[in-house]
């Protein structure tokens, strides 16, 4: 058996690194202040393999296989995405923005053309339900119009429709 100061010569350490592997229970203690060097250099050399083979950490330092498999997921979840995006599941937010943006500019200019549109129609000579009813139909004619529009840039069949869908300027 030997002395804690022993088997920190013997491996080439301080007494104060062994004091924290015993307690760590890297190091065997075979009793009180005895130690067995042949295990303890053997105990040792395992827990250093393990360290360089990354599957373990010295003193909280990081895990390398962790960090691995960590920095796979993130890699596979990246290429995830920019699959998805390829196959048109996903928009950048940039173009759907540009997409609403067009969609809302189209209701509103529809909107906006009914009076001038509908004036001419809608004369004195009517009656308000003969004038109620033309506007309605104007409204529904343009409602219908703006249904049948493609703004997504996604046919009906679910395909992407090739093009920019920003709105000629």
């Amino acid at each position: 058996m030997a002395k804690l100061t022993e088997v920190a010569e013997h491996l080439d350490l301080s007494t104060t690194r062994i004091h924290g592997l015993v307690k760590a229970g890297i190091l065997p203690k075979s009793g009180r202040a005895a130690y067995d060097l042949t295990d303890c250099r053997i105990a040792y050399i395992r827990y250093i393999r393990e360290i360089a083979a990354g599957r373990g950490s010295k003193d909280g330092a990081v895990d390398l296989v962790a960090e691995r498999a960590r920095l796979t997921k993130a890699q596979a979840e990246k290429v995830e995405r920019e699959n998805a995006v390829a196959e048109g599941k996903f928009l950048e937010v940039a173009v759907f923005h540009l997409m609403v943006t067009a969609a809302f500019m189209r209701v509103r200019s529809k909107l906006l053309a009914l009076p001038s549109k509908m004036a001419p129609l809608v004369a004195p000579e009517m009656t308000p339900a003969e004038a109620q009813a033309k506007l309605r139909d104007a409204v529904h004619a343009a409602l219908d119009e703006l249904a049948a529009t493609n703004v997504a840039g996604i046919s009906d069949d679910g395909e992407i429709i090739e093009g920019d869908p920003r709105p000629a300027a």
